[in-house]
């Protein structure tokens, strides 16, 4: 039961990091874009 605890966090955390590195990403390309169209 620990265990699964602790692999459910882990993978919260792993969502979390995902999330903001995806969004990290989505506004680097936008700028790119956004950037290229002038």
């Amino acid at each position: 039961m620990i265990g699964f605890f602790a692999v459910s966090i882990h993978l919260q955390k792993a969502n979390i990091i995902r999330q903001i590195f995806k969004k990290d990403k989505n506004e680097k390309s936008d700028l790119s874009l956004s950037h290229r169209g002038n």
